[in-house]
């Protein structure tokens, strides 16, 4: 019993690991080509920012990939921060 917990932990451990390395891989590319269709905000922002961005990347980096292809939309959600801070006539 105690060699299939351990091989189960290697293997979650793997898994894991090549997830990872995938939103690293993605990142680069990412940050360097994609961000500013994602946040036209971050366009011009130096590496200490944009290092500072890849650990989040390589956690989320499904959803931000598919952001980067759907490109830049109108939130869909309305909360009252949205409310609080946009104009009356835009909601």
């Amino acid at each position: 019993m105690d060699s299939a917990l351990i091989a189960l932990a290697v293997w979650v451990i793997k898994i894991v690991r090549a997830y990872l390395f995938a939103g690293l891989v993605f990142a680069i590319p990412f940050l360097l080509f994609g961000i500013q269709r994602v946040d036209p905000d971050a366009e011009g922002r130096n590496l200490g920012f944009r290092l500072l961005l890849i650990p989040g990347l390589c956690a989320f980096w499904p959803v931000f990939a598919l952001r980067w292809v759907r490109g830049k939309r109108k939130p869909s959600e309305i909360t009252a921060h949205r409310r609080a801070a946009a104009p009356t006539s835009a909601l």
